[in-house]
């Protein structure tokens, strides 16, 4: 293998490196929004049952009281 041939190969690694690193950030980024959106809708849901929970308990000492 020439010098030259050498040296385009690893400008060749080089740029997939590149590629593959910014596609690592980009996945990460994603996963990073995914969990963020579950955590709000689980915190969304808990609100809610919590809602419904207080409600039939006062709906409920209210029909007792």
């Amino acid at each position: 293998m020439t010098h030259e041939e050498k040296v385009e190969l690893l400008i060749r690694v080089d740029e997939r490196v590149e590629k593959i690193e910014r596609w690592c950030s980009n996945h990460m980024a994603h996963h990073q929004r995914l969990l963020y959106a579950f955590i709000g809708a689980a915190v969304s849901v808990i609100l809610a049952e919590a809602t419904t929970i207080v409600g039939i308990i006062i709906a409920l000492a209210r029909s007792n009281g």
